[in-house]
């Protein structure tokens, strides 16, 4: 008779557990989508670049666009589940991608991996009427 009340209880406090543990998941998602809605949800014209900040072509890109005054979004690789994006982005989950040369450009749902500064300044000027400073 002992052993029939405790199961009752293991089950429940086992179901309490299991809740609060999901939920907790939901909401640390949820929070990770709120904090990210920009980069995860972008409009269509607006330009995300994936990079690390110890990478030179992404700290040289993330200069030219500055001083371009193009508006565009960060996402530190190193930071969080971003580095998956990108790679399920560039298609790693279909076995495509192995590898990839930083910074990865998304623009206009294009997947661009370390584009030639210049080629990608004039697709952007020509595409969203951005006229940037000098080079």
């Amino acid at each position: 008779m002992d052993s029939a009340n405790t199961k009752p209880s293991f089950l429940r406090i086992y179901l309490k557990t299991l809740f609060l543990i999901v939920f907790f998941f939901i909401v640390l998602i949820v929070a990770y989508i709120a904090m990210n809605k920009q980069r995860l949800m972008p409009a269509p014209e607006h330009l995300v670049v994936y990079g690390r900040d110890s990478c030179g072509h992404t700290s040289l890109l993330r200069s030219l666009l500055d001083d371009a005054e193009i508006d565009y979004t960060y996402a530190n690789i190193d930071k969080g589940f971003i580095e998956l994006e990108m790679w399920i982005k560039l298609g790693w989950l279909s076995g495509d991608t192995v590898s990839a040369k930083l910074p990865v450009i998304e623009y206009q749902n294009n997947i661009m991996e370390r584009p030639l500064v210049g080629d990608l300044l004039a697709q952007m000027t020509k595409k969203i009427s951005i006229k940037p400073k000098s080079l």
